[in-house]
Formats: structure tokens, C-alpha cells, sequence
């Protein structure tokens, strides 16, 4: 604002504009600028100068036709553009949301941190430390932030009070609390990444706010950067109790098609500009005479001999080790169905970076052109001896069930449907920690499974292995049961066999009655309100269709849902495959796997739910973040053992 204010007074001077000083504050008069205009350049934040008055002048000038945006000026001074803050456009893009006092009695409180309030020296003091800069954080700063839309739009010479939250003698967080008549407006509202998801935020906020309690003060009004997301509010508090997911959402105002075309536009421009998201590197230099010979021939006629001699030096002397395939025929891609082999390949090459970046495997997309099982799996089969394992990858079901079935049968090395087996991984790790959360056992709990497509039913069958018992498998004519025929195949008929035990019958409205777990792998808005308030108390819903889920969390939350997760990144708990896929198959590499059985998936589901100790388990926090380091190492050690234990490893 500062300047903003500083590039105006070059711009009117360069129009000859009469300057007269009064006092420390300068006045403007001219024919075409109506009344005078006191401003004050050389003590601008000073308690005489408010944010109404920058406001009030702000819109008498946007009035008169300034553009505060962007301007040339012209005449005496030099043609230059002046980079100023638009006060408009800094509110446009701030979000805010809203909520009665009572907000703070959903707020997680733990005794381990101090919150103190302190002056604003220091505060500035102390985050200069913090953020171990020399940058002024004060009031002038402060208002050239976007976060300061409280200050900016409703305050009349209010009083601000600053927090700091201290861990030990650590500061973790800070917070501005500013009161505007009946609002308490909290701002400035930061958590040290290493702090977050302990309720350190939500401590800070809870005390701070109850410290400026009144019978005047009704409403809370947060703010937050316009990079921030949901998920980083989640994460900055810290939820526990049920949690105000409405209240953080009133944030994010832009509709979730434009928020999806927006990165859609972005994710094709990538894609145009890499022309692929994978290459081939050389390990080895060719640069001369003798790193050909070695490389290439005579030389590499010697391992070629040795591996004649022995296959599996095929993993000593080659990169077959570490080389994943990924490999799918077109016809489940994502949430866009059958659209062929080639229209694939994104999402292969994209399988294969994740395997790089998450993992350390070599990945290899393959995109076969026939839906014909016998053609997929023979195709497959030839090809195998090049690499370390196999990646099924999009294949519609029932056909995905006898493709992994008769690969298994005929080769020697791991294969992994990550559509059905990763699905149930994580969903096994999120329902393990969710139920130690509401306090309820796994053998005494009813689930429904909703959707008997390959993710449906591997996490059926994981969930049994795993000890569950009372399970329904619905699809989308409803529960499936002993009898059945409406929609039935062979791989329904054999789930019919092993659940819903008491044969219920029913769509899923009738069967979710008294359920304690509802995981949805089917489509947008299964799930209703009244279905979730129809289950039983502290209820668990794991909606997983992707981008459009079940049920919303705020809605399941209306319905009484206790634990809400979801597949999508902007929530908290998402249920994302990424936290296994590269750790079993690094895991698998690791001991030259022969194959990836039960007790490797059990293992690696219960090793990425023990990531969250028991005491930082919460409503919003029971599976680790996709980018957490520790999963992959830990998923790894757990797949090598078990593999050892099976006696399914080679080395």
C-alpha cells in the first residue's frame, strides 16, 4: 500500500500537481482532482492513518478512473511501470471463511505447548529466528498481505494481539487475533511443517481465541493465503473432534470442474512440452574406443555367455533387477474407461515416474493393443525374462482377475495388479488405524463394500485374510448374496461364498443400516446423508471414487461420519496407492521375490498404518502423506521379511 500510494504522488507530480507540505503530511490540489488529499509519506503506519482511510481512498480514486493495477507514467518522469498492490484484487484473492463462536469447542487442545501472547517487537523478534531471515515483519508488512483482508475491509483503529505457540522453549506457530465488533478475526495463522497434526494449531487457536471471548463476540472470521488448501488448514489445525470441515471449506469458493480444467489445462501443456514423462539413461559412458568395447562389442559377448550359462545372472549383469514392467491394454484407465492402449500411455509413463521417484524401480509402460486374455497374457509371458516384475495396470474387470491368475501361474517372477492389490493395501492400513481412532474391534464390525470391481474385491479379500468377518459386497444392483442373479459373474458368485454371511439381501440403502465401515470403489454420490445417518455410531467412511467421491467429507460429516477418507489430495486421510506400489515392488526387488503373496500385502498394509503413532492417531490423521519418506523404507523392509518368512525370496 505504502507503494502504492509513494507511485501515485510520482504519477501526480508528473502532471503538475501542486505539493504542499503540512506537517509531516503532504497535500494535493488540482482542477481535475476534486477536494484535497492528505497523505502521509513520511510516517505512513502510524496510528492516524487506518486501513478505512487507505480503503476510502482507494475507491474515490477507483472512481475517478485510476488504475491502481498497472500504469505508465508519462510527461517529466521517465515511462516506467510501477509494480503496486492493488488493494481490490489482494481481497479478491484472499479466502476467508466464517463461523459461530461455538467452532472452537471442535478444536483439539493438548497440554504439551505454551501459547503466550506478546508484543508486536516481539513477535517480530521471535519469527525473525523462526524463519531465520532479516525480513521486517511488522505492520507494514503485514498490511502489503493478503491476509490482512480483516484488517483491510472491516477495521477501525482495532486493537491487534499476537500469539506465539511454544514447543519447550521452541517457537512452532504464531497467530494475530484482531476484534471487529462482534467478530474475533483470526490471521496470520502459521504452523511449522514439522509441527502440524499434533493439535499444536488448534491449541493455539482455541486459547487465543478464548482468551478475547465477550457477549459481543459472536462469530469467528478465519483467513489464509490464497495458495493455501484445505488440506493445509486441516494440517495447521489439527482437527480432533469431529472437526468443522463446512467451516474450512467456505474457504475454497471455486467450483471443482474449474479448479479440474485448471489443472487439466496445465497437465496437457506439460505434457506437449516433455513430449513424455520418461527416458532412457545410459548407466555406462560411450565417449571413446574402449567404453564401446566394454559397453558394447567384443566385450559384452562375456556376459552374454555368462547369463547362457546361468539365467539368473539375467540380474546380476543386467538391469533386470530393478526393472518394473507396466503394462495395461486400455480398457479401465483412471475414471475414463475404455479408451484404448495408446490413450493410455500417459498414465503408464506417469505409473513409471511415481516407480522412480517413490521407489528407486525402473519402470517400463507397455500398452498392448488386443483385449483378448490369451493374446494379453501370452504377449506378457514373452517378455517377462527381461524384467524383475510385472505391474498390472488398468485392465477392466472380470478379465484383470484371470489375467493376474494365469500370469502367476506360468512366471517366475512377481505380478501385481496395483488396481485391485494397492487399493486394499492402503485401504487395509487407513481401516486399522481408523478403528483403533473410534475404539472398535475388527472382528465385530459390519462393512460394506460398495462396488465388486477389481479394487472392491481385492480389499474384500485382504480384509478377510486380515481377520475382518462381517463383510457385504454390494455392486450396483444392490448386496451380493448366496442366489443371486441379477448382475452376477464368476467372481461375484465366488464372493457370494465368502461374505455377507447372513445373506441379506437389498440395495445398498437397506444393507448400510448399523454399518460401522462404509468403503465406496464405485462412483460419484453412492452415497447419501441419510444413508450415513443410518449407520451405526462413530461411523467410518472410506469414499474413494476419484475425482468425484461418494459422499463429500463435509457431507458425510453432516451425516454423522466420525472418520472421513477419501482418494483426493485437497482432503484429509487420502487413500493413495502410491504408498505401496513402490514400496512393495522395492521390497520385492530387494530379495528377488518370486512372487508377491498375502502375507506381503499384509505386511505391508499394517507397515504403512504404524508410520502414525498411536498417540498422534486423529479423526483427520490415520494414513501417512503420500510424500512421506519413511513409507517406502518401511513398506520395503516389511514386504523383504515376509517374502523371507514364505520363502518366496531368491537371495
Amino acid at each position: 500500500m505504502k507503494r502504492l500510494i509513494e507511485a501515485e504522488r510520482e504519477y501526480i507530480l508528473a502532471f503538475g500537481v501542486k505539493e504542499e507540505k503540512e506537517g509531516n503530511h503532504l497535500i494535493y490540489s488540482d482542477e481535475n482532482i476534486p477536494g484535497k488529499y492528505m497523505h502521509n509519506f513520511i510516517n505512513f503506519i502510524d496510528d492516524s492513518y487506518t486501513s478505512d482511510d487507505i480503503l476510502n481512498y482507494c475507491e474515490r480514486r477507483k472512481k475517478e478512473g485510476f488504475d491502481f493495477a498497472q500504469y505508465k507514467v508519462e510527461g517529466p518522469i521517465d515511462s516506467k511501470r510501477f509494480d503496486v498492490i492493488n488493494p481490490h484484487e489482494e481481497i479478491e484473492k484472499c479466502l476467508y471463511c466464517e463461523a459461530d463462536i461455538s467452532f472452537i469447542n471442535n478444536l483439539k487442545e493438548v497440554s504439551d505447548i505454551t501459547v503466550k501472547k506478546v508484543t508486536s517487537k516481539e513477535k517480530d523478534d521471535l519469527i525473525k529466528i523462526l524463519y531465520n531471515t532479516t525480513v521486517c515483519f511488522g505492520e507494514e508488512y503485514a498490511l502489503s498481505n493478503s491476509q490482512r483482508i480483516a484488517q483491510v475491509v472491516l477495521e477501525k483503529n482495532a486493537k491487534v494481539s499476537y500469539y506465539l505457540a511454544y514447543w519447550k522453549d521452541i517457537v512452532v506457530g504464531h497467530l494475530e487475533i484482531t476484534c471487529i465488533k462482534n467478530y474475533i478475526v483470526a490471521e496470520d495463522f502459521v504452523i511449522l511443517d514439522e509441527y502440524q497434526k499434533k493439535g499444536y494449531g488448534s491449541t493455539l487457536l482455541k486459547r487465543a481465541i478464548s482468551e478475547q471471548l465477550s457477549k459481543n463476540r459472536q462469530k469467528v472470521l478465519l483467513t489464509a493465503d490464497a495458495d493455501d488448501t484445505p488440506k493445509d488448514m486441516y494440517q495447521k489445525m489439527g482437527f480432533c473432534i469431529v472437526g468443522e470441515f463446512s467451516f474450512i471449506r467456505k474457504m475454497f469458493k471455486k467450483d471443482k470442474e474449474e479448479n479440474k480444467g485448471t489443472i487439466s489445462e496445465r497437465s496437457l501443456e506439460l505434457h506437449y512440452q516433455k513430449r513424455g514423462k520418461i527416458e532412457v539413461v545410459a548407466t555406462v559412458s560411450v565417449s571413446n574406443r574402449e567404453d564401446l568395447a566394454l559397453a558394447y562389442t567384443p566385450g559384452v559377448a562375456t556376459p552374454c555367455l555368462e547369463i547362457q550359462k546361468d539365467i539368473n545372472k539375467s540380474y546380476d549383469l543386467t538391469r533386470r533387477w530393478n526393472m518394473c514392467l507396466v503394462v495395461t491394454d486400455g480398457t479401465a484407465v483412471l475414471g475414463l474407461g475404455d479408451i484404448g492402449p495408446e490413450a493410455g500411455m500417459p498414465v503408464m509413463e506417469g505409473k513409471a515416474a511415481l516407480f522412480k521417484a517413490f521407489g528407486g524401480v525402473d519402470a517400463f509402460p507397455l500398452c498392448i493393443k488386443s483385449k483378448n486374455v490369451d493374446d494379453i497374457v501370452r504377449t506378457i509371458y514373452l517378455i517377462s525374462g527381461s524384467f524383475g516384475g510385472i505391474n498390472l495396470e488398468d485392465i477392466s474387470a472380470p478379465r484383470c482377475f484371470e489375467v493376474e491368475k494365469r500370469l502367476k501361474e506360468i512366471c517366475d517372477i512377481p505380478v501385481f495388479h496395483d488396481d485391485q492389490h494397492g487399493t486394499a493395501i492402503i485401504t487395509l492400513a487407513g481401516i486399522t488405524n481408523a478403528l483403533k481412532v473410534v475404539n472398535k474391534q475388527k472382528e465385530e464390525v459390519k462393512i460394506i463394500v460398495n462396488g465388486a470391481g477389481a479394487a472392491g474385491t481385492s480389499i474384500t479379500r485382504l480384509l478377510l485374510i486380515a481377520g475382518y468377518k462381517n463383510i457385504i459386497l454390494c455392486d450396483k444392483f444392490g448386496a451380493i448374496y448366496k442366489g443371486k442373479k441379477e448382475g452376477m459373474d464368476s467372481n461375484k458368485e465366488e464372493m457370494a461364498k465368502i461374505t455377507n454371511l447372513e445373506n441379506q439381501t437389498g440395495l445398498l440403502q437397506d444393507v448400510i443400516k448399523g454399518a460401522d465401515i462404509f468403503i465406496g470403489v464405485s462412483g460419484p454420490n453412492a452415497l447419501s446423508i441419510e444413508m450415513v445417518k443410518s449407520m451405526a455410531d462413530k461411523a467410518i467412511v472410506f469414499a474413494c471414487a476419484n475425482p468425484t467421491p461418494e459422499i463429500y467429507p463435509e457431507d458425510a460429516k453432516a451425516g454423522g461420519a466420525y472418520i472421513v477418507a477419501t482418494g483426493r489430495s485437497d482432503y484429509p486421510n487420502q487413500i493413495n496407492n502410491v504408498l505401496a506400489f513402490p514400496g512393495v515392488f522395492r521390497g520385492a526387488f530387494d530379495v528377488r521375490a518370486k512372487d508377491i503373496n498375502d502375507e506381503m500385502k499384509l505386511a505391508a498394509a499394517y507397515a504403512i498404518a504404524n508410520i502414525i503413532p498411536d498417540e498422534e492417531l486423529n479423526c483427520e490423521n490415520i494414513i501417512p502423506e503420500a510424500f512421506d519418506p519413511r513409507v517406502c523404507k518401511a513398506v520395503a523392509l516389511a514386504v523383504s521379511d515376509a517374502a523371507r518368512k514364505t520363502g518366496v525370496n531368491r537371495i
